[in-house]
């Protein structure tokens, strides 16, 4: 959890050629004026005219009307890719810095802006986050030399979340003292103090995923991602010797069918603390010569007919902590030779609540255990040993 520094930046961003840019971090952009501003001449207090990028626009575009009531992406400052996450319910600062380049004379002048929202990088539906225009405070007297500031300062009400969508501030400047001369103007410079800081920003995971996004098939195929997955059917394919998908922290996964295929030699399904299975049939595939599926702490599984296949010689289903499993009939099924369903978990913490049929292990010497406490809260006949051989069941404090 952390603020950002969004720099405003004379270049426009990849897919917006008529905006321009607000670079995320790192060093400020060069110093320098930018040719984004307005001739303002001899306007007097109350005159307004929308910013139009990589253009010094000329007095006849202002007049006593809000310029920015509706979205132009033209007239905004876009950032260079798109945010997942969520902004705290805190105020933004949003620091301009402004010079005159031909003639000064004392005028004075303020940013007036709105914020908006859009996954689409040239702003197509683009959504206001500000409720009305935010005005900001008034300049000095602007020189030609030295950068003066006009500052707004935005309290959202609310958290700011954004999925996937690039963030756009769009700005007008207005008339405060008017200058003495008809050669007045006011464009925007860039240097390190015109910055935008926001509040603490949390990055979100969620991959509400549209089919097949994913496809890694390298040898050995990796996929590592923290918190949480969203998947539609097809989401992440990962296939090669030694796949392995790798979780951190939360991960639900309310998955349509055939939604996360893990297929190769030591195909590696793994997740760290909770893990929430709530699948259709078929979503979850695990293949492969030691195919295992692990989890680590708590593990609840509500979980359709077929919903999880395990399947190769030492094809395993571990689960560490916690265990919770509320499965309809043959939702989980383990094939191969030294097939196991281990459950470690902790004092009357595993809880077997199937229906007949919702487990099956099936290959030579295939083993359930469960350690600890498991009471077995089901039907008669909810696990299957399906091969020669595979009658061992080792139960532990059940």
């Amino acid at each position: 959890m952390a603020t950002k520094s969004l720099y405003f930046k004379n270049a426009a961003p990849s897919g917006a050629a008529t905006s321009l840019s607000l670079q995320d971090g790192g060093t400020a952009p060069a110093t320098g004026i930018t040719a984004t501003g307005w001739v303002v001449a001899r306007l007097t207090a109350t005159n307004l005219s929308a910013m139009l990028a990589g253009t010094e626009r000329a007095s006849n575009t202002f007049s006593a009307a809000d310029a920015i009531g509706s979205f132009a992406a033209s007239a905004c400052w876009r950032s260079e890719n798109p945010f997942t996450g969520t902004f705290a319910n805190a105020n933004w600062t949003l620091a301009f810095r402004v010079r005159a380049v031909t003639a000064a004379s004392a005028q004075t002048g303020r940013i007036k802006l709105r914020v908006w929202k859009s996954s689409n990088a040239a702003g197509t539906g683009a959504t206001q986050l500000t409720s009305a225009v935010l005005t900001g405070t008034t300049t000095a007297a602007l020189s030609t030399t030295v950068s003066q500031t006009s500052t707004v300062t935005w309290t959202p009400g609310s958290t700011v979340v954004l999925a996937n969508e690039y963030l756009w501030v769009q700005c007008e400047w207005d008339i405060v003292v008017a200058s003495g001369s008809n050669t007045g103007d006011v464009d925007f410079f860039i240097e390190s103090a015109g910055v935008i800081t926001t509040p603490n920003f949390v990055v979100s995971y969620a991959m509400p995923a549209v089919t097949a996004p994913i496809a890694v098939t390298a040898q050995p195929a990796d996929l590592d991602a923290d918190r949480r997955l969203a998947a539609d059917a097809g989401a992440i394919a990962l296939a090669g010797n030694a796949a392995t998908l790798l979780y951190g922290r939360s991960f639900g996964l309310p998955a349509a069918a055939g939604a996360v295929a893990v297929t190769g030699v030591d195909a590696v399904l793994r997740h760290r603390r909770s893990y929430a299975l709530l699948s259709s049939a078929g979503a979850v595939t695990v293949e492969g010569v030691d195919a295992t599926l692990r989890l680590r702490r708590s593990y609840a599984m509500l979980a359709d007919p077929g919903a999880v296949a395990v399947t190769g010689n030492g094809a395993t289903f571990g689960t560490i902590s916690n265990k919770a499993m509320l499965a309809a009939i043959g939702s989980v099924a383990i094939a191969g030779a030294d097939a196991d369903l281990i459950y470690v978990a902790l004092p009357a913490a595993a809880v077997l609540v199937a229906q007949t049929g919702a487990v099956t292990l099936a290959g030579y010497d295939a083993i359930l255990d469960v350690d600890r406490a498991a009471p077995p809260l089901a039907p008669i006949g909810p696990i299957v040993f399906g091969r020669p051989r595979a009658e061992r069941m080792n139960v532990f404090r059940w």
